[in-house]
Order: C-alpha cells, then structure tokens, then sequence
C-alpha cells in the first residue's frame, strides 16, 4: 500500500496584505466606491472570512493562494480609516493568525460628507460704495471651504480665477476695464473634497454692480 496521509504541522499564514480603492485617488473612497482587500498566504486557504468596514464582504481568488475582498461603501458606513479582518485556515482546518493590518502601510479613508463653501463676501474698493465699481475697480472675492479641496473652481465677472489661499480660506479678486459688460457681476464657485464629494454650486449677481459707461454731458449754451 503506497498511500499516505500529508500531515501539516504548520498553521497558514497571510503574508502580504495591501487595501486600496476605485477613486481617482485610491488612499481615498467616497459613497459608491469600491474598496479592495488583496492578500496573499502562506499556502492555498480554506473557511475564508472577510470584513470590509464592518461587513461581510465578497472574495475572489485570484491566483494559488492569492486572493482579493471587495465592498461598495455606503451610506451606512462609517467615516475615517476604513478597517477590515481576515479569517481563514488552510486545507486541513488549522487557523491562522487574524489579518486586520496592512503589510505595506496602504490605508483608505471614508469620506460620505457633502463639503460646503461659505462666508461669502464681495466687495469693491469704490470710493462711492462697496456695491460699486466703475472702469479701474478692484472687486474682492472671500470665502470659505468646510475640509481641502481636491478641485476648485472660482469665477468671477466672467473670468476663471486662481485665488490665494490661506488654510481654508481663499480671496481672488477682479480689475474691471473697459473689456466688462456694465451690470451687476456675478461670481461662481465650487469644489470637490479629497474624496472627490461635489459642493453645491454657488452662483450670485446681487452684489457688485459694475458701470463703466462714461458719462456724457449735454451740450450747454450760454
């Protein structure tokens, strides 16, 4: 009889585990994004269990004993570092050791919240009214962002603007010309957070009216 019974004295073990994401930017994840767990183990794994933010998660194999967990975030999961936790044992039921830690320091954060912009103001250095401008004005634009920005876009009188920054703060401002349509001057902004969450768009034309038609006097006899 040359049969034989293959006794493995060693526990599996996991020993490469990364996490990353489907966003633009993978450290990050926003509701709808998937999330992915890869490993790999010390042999092939059997009873695979794998948690992704707290939930039982799908998994596929991949490759021998390489194998990658999903999960679509939502609603219901929480912000911050996303966690997860591996159990398994090998072909012949001993357990190894739980894997809740990556091997390569990746991490990805959850971030569900909608940024905001406020604290908007507008102002002109008129001497006749801060709500005026005339050809030669300066029109400043201040607000502010609720977290970093990923993208920002600023416009004002009609022109794409760069503005300054100072922490979460911003000001860009606008030198009218004889190039501006008179009327009342509108400004738009927007952004993204770090996840890649949309602002509500702000608009506005109620604040600055520019005029930058010469006036012309009547002719006067005497």
């Amino acid at each position: 009889d040359e049969s034989y019974v293959n006794h493995d004295i060693y526990p599996p073990e996991i020993e490469i585990v990364s996490i990353t994401s489907n966003n633009s930017d993978s450290t990050w994840a926003k509701v709808g994004d998937s999330v992915f767990v890869t490993f790999t183990a010390s042999e092939t794994l059997d009873n695979i269990s794998i948690t992704i933010a707290g939930v039982s998660s799908s998994y596929n194999e991949l490759s021998g004993a390489k194998y990658q967990g999903y999960h679509v975030m939502d609603d219901s999961n929480d912000e911050g570092d996303i966690p997860f936790l591996i159990t398994y044992t090998d072909l012949g039921g001993a357990i190894g050791p739980d894997a809740d830690t990556t091997t390569n320091n990746t991490n990805v954060q959850f971030d569900k919240t909608v940024p905001e912009i406020s604290l908007t103001r507008m102002a002109t250095n008129n001497v006749y009214g801060d709500s005026l401008a005339g050809i030669g004005s300066v029109d400043t634009l201040s607000f502010t962002i609720s977290e970093n920005q990923r993208d920002l876009n600023v416009e004002l009188a009609g022109t794409q603007k760069t503005p300054d920054q100072e922490e979460l703060n911003f000001i860009t401002t606008h030198t009218f010309s004889e190039l501006d349509e008179d009327g009342w001057v509108s400004f738009t902004l927007s952004m993204t957070d770090s996840a890649g969450n949309p602002s509500i768009t702000l608009m506005d034309s109620s604040q600055v009216r520019f005029d930058g038609t010469l006036p012309i006097l009547p002719i006067v006899n005497f």
